[in-house]
């Protein structure tokens, strides 16, 4: 946090400086019973998570006009650990766990570099939820995206956490980007399975 606060100590002195914190869902991970939006209170139960909410709560607090907080979901892309995994798993006809009682919502690296470089240039401050309007279930989720990579599928082995669904989703609400800068999870899919099928033709 010392860090953090020296940001904080030369943002003062320097009112036209913003800071940009790039945060994540886990600030929400004590919520499972809806997904979450940007003016919800945060609440997790997490070390990582109460991290977050403590630097997002001290830029918000002392510089809040200068203050973007950037507030990601499930980042998926050609190089995200869990497509990596995941073709692997194919490859080798592995096991590869999904969770069919968890509600997530996802984006790709490349719509998160597009969101930010619209933020950036509009001088956009404020929370911002950069994930996808809708949700999904974390075992359709991996599941469309192997179905469209080709004929093969891994061993999906599910794991439940509970009996009833449990997200772990942020989205959209307050501060939603225009139509161009959105993501939905039919959008995710398409791109990870496009960009597996250039691969192969490579």
């Amino acid at each position: 946090m010392q860090a953090h606060q020296e940001l904080v100590n030369y943002a003062l002195i320097n009112p036209k400086c913003s800071i940009f914190y790039i945060s994540s869902s886990e600030v929400f991970d004590g919520k499972y019973k809806h997904p979450s939006y940007e003016n919800d209170i945060p609440f997790s139960e997490t070390v990582s998570g109460r991290f977050k909410i403590s630097v997002e709560n001290l830029l918000l607090n002392n510089i809040a006009s200068q203050t973007t907080i950037l507030r990601l979901p499930m980042v998926l892309g050609i190089n995200s650990p869990e497509i990596i995994h995941l073709r692997q798993c194919i490859r080798h006809h592995a096991a590869f766990e999904v969770f069919p009682n968890l509600v997530v919502s996802a984006t790709t690296i490349n719509k998160i570099c597009q969101q930010v470089h619209f933020i950036l240039n509009k001088s956009l401050c404020g929370i911002f939820h950069l994930a996808s309007n809708d949700v999904i279930h974390h075992d359709d989720l991996f599941k469309e995206i192997a179905s469209k990579m080709g004929d093969k599928i891994p061993i999906f082995k599910n794991v439940f956490s509970s009996n009833e669904d449990r997200y772990n989703a942020i989205l959209p609400k307050e501060n939603k980007l225009p139509k161009p800068h959105q993501i939905t999870v039919q959008q995710i899919i398409e791109e990870c399975s496009l960009n597996e099928e250039i691969m192969s033709i490579k």
